[in-house]
C-alpha cells in the first residue's frame, strides 16, 4: 500500500495554472461628522459613524499577458463605476457583470468552473491546511482502507496509481464520498455554477476577511488527463455533488506530476475584494490635526504632556474606527449578496440535499453561540 501523501508538494500546483488577479476595491462611505469623548475634551478618544461602502474601482493586480480581454473589461467597467459614482453600485451587480461578460454560456473558451472562498486563501484541499497533523497525511491510505474493511457497503478502497485512469477515478470517487461524509481529502471542491460559488463566498462570514473568488477556464477532455481537474459520478449517496453542480481538482495528480509529463495549464482568475482606508485615514488626521491645534491656543503649562496623551489616544480611536469599518464592510457585502442571491432562488440550504447533511445545516442555525441564540434566515 502506497502512502503517497507524505511526500506530495501542494505548494507545487502553482505551475497548473496561468494565473490572474483582479482586485474589487472598496471604500468606506461615512458620517463627516467625529463623535469625542466630552467627558474630557482634551483627551482625543474620538468615534465615527458607518454609512456603507463604495466600490472605488477593479484593479488587475496581476495578469497573464495574453489575457487582453480583461484589461478591455476592467477599463469600461470603471469607466461605468466613475460615471455612477455617486449613487454607488451594489456589489452583486458588479459580479453578475463580471458573469456576463467572462462567463456568457459557461462553455470551453470562458470560465466555466467557480469557487468561493471567505478569504484570500491558497487553493488547498482540507487535507493540506494547517490543522491536520502530519501523522494523519503519512497513515492516510491506512485509514482509508480501514474504513473500507468497516464499511464495505460504503466505501471501496483503491490505491492511488496513475498509470490507470481507471483506477484514478475509481479512486477519485471514493475520496469524494469520503469528502462527503466529513472526512479531509486531497480533492479541492469546484461549481460550474457562478453564483453558488458566490454562496460559498459568503457561507463562512465568522472567518470573513478578503473575500475571493476563484474563475476556472476548464477544458474536460485536455484537463482531465494534462491537469487535476476530475468529475465523479453522482449517485444516490451524494446528492450534494448535484446540487453544487460540483467537480473537484484531484490533488493525487501532483503524485504524479513529478515525473516529466505534459500539463496544460488551466486559466485561473482571482476576484478578492480589498478594502482602501486611505480617506477614511485622512479625513481622521485632518480633524485630529484641528483639535490639536485648538488645544495648543487654549491649554496652559502643561498642555505638551496632555497633547502628548492625546496623540496616542488618538491613534488608539483610529485603529478601533478602522477595524469597525472594516467589520461593517464585511458585513454589509455580506447582507447585500445574500439578499440578492435570495431573489434569484440561491439558498444555501439547497446545497444541502442529503438528508443527513441537511439536518445538520437546519440544526447549526438555531444552536447557542458566544451566550446568544444565531438564527440565520437563509
Amino acid at each position: 500500500m502506497k502512502e503517497i501523501y507524505k511526500d506530495l508538494n501542494v505548494d507545487s500546483s502553482n505551475k497548473l495554472f496561468n494565473k490572474s488577479e483582479l482586485n474589487i476595491v472598496v471604500i468606506p462611505d461615512f458620517e463627516r461628522e467625529i463623535i469625542y469623548n466630552y467627558n474630557n475634551e482634551t483627551s482625543g478618544e474620538m468615534d465615527l459613524d458607518f454609512k456603507n461602502y463604495k466600490i472605488e474601482k477593479l484593479k488587475i493586480k496581476s495578469d497573464n499577458p495574453e489575457n487582453i480581454d480583461l484589461s478591455e473589461l476592467v477599463e469600461k467597467i470603471n469607466k461605468e463605476i466613475n460615471h455612477n459614482y455617486s449613487k454607488g453600485w451594489n456589489i452583486f451587480y458588479l459580479y453578475k457583470e463580471l458573469f456576463q461578460k467572462l462567463v456568457v454560456d459557461r462553455g470551453e473558451g470562458n470560465y466555466n468552473y467557480f469557487r468561493g472562498q471567505s478569504d484570500n486563501w491558497p487553493l488547498r484541499p482540507g487535507l493540506f491546511r494547517g490543522n491536520i497533523s502530519e501523522k494523519f497525511l503519512q497513515k492516510f491510505d491506512s485509514v482509508y482502507k480501514d474504513i473500507s474493511r468497516e464499511f464495505p457497503k460504503k466505501i471501496q478502497y483503491y490505491e492511488y496509481d496513475y498509470e490507470n485512469e481507471e483506477i484514478t477515478s475509481k479512486r477519485a470517487e471514493q475520496l469524494a464520498m469520503l469528502q462527503h461524509y466529513g472526512m479531509k481529502t486531497s480533492l479541492l471542491d469546484i461549481t460550474k455554477n457562478p453564483f453558488i460559488g458566490l454562496e460559498f463566498m459568503i457561507m463562512d462570514i465568522k472567518n470573513a476577511e478578503n473575500y475571493t473568488l476563484d474563475m476556472f477556464k476548464i477544458d474536460k477532455v485536455k484537463h482531465i488527463s494534462k491537469n487535476f481537474f476530475m468529475t465523479v459520478n453522482k449517485n444516490e449517496e451524494n446528492l450534494r455533488i448535484k446540487a453544487q453542480k460540483g467537480a473537484f481538482f484531484d490533488y493525487d495528480f501532483l503524485y504524479k506530476s513529478k515525473s516529466d509529463i505534459d500539463i496544460e495549464k488551466i486559466d485561473n482568475l482571482r476576484v478578492t475584494i480589498i478594502y482602501d482606508f486611505e480617506n477614511l485615514y485622512k479625513f481622521l488626521d485632518e480633524q485630529h490635526e484641528n483639535e490639536l491645534s485648538s488645544l495648543r491656543s487654549n491649554l496652559g503649562d502643561n498642555k505638551d504632556e496632555l497633547i502628548k496623551n492625546n496623540i496616542q489616544t488618538f491613534e488608539v480611536s483610529k485603529k478601533k474606527i478602522i477595524k469597525k469599518f472594516e467589520k461593517e464592510i464585511i458585513e454589509t457585502i455580506y447582507n447585500d449578496l445574500n439578499r440578492k442571491l435570495k431573489e434569484y432562488f440561491y439558498l444555501e440550504k439547497n446545497l444541502y440535499p442529503d438528508f443527513d447533511k441537511y439536518i445538520e445545516y437546519i440544526q447549526d442555525n438555531y444552536i447557542k453561540n458566544d451566550g446568544y441564540y444565531k438564527l440565520k434566515t437563509k
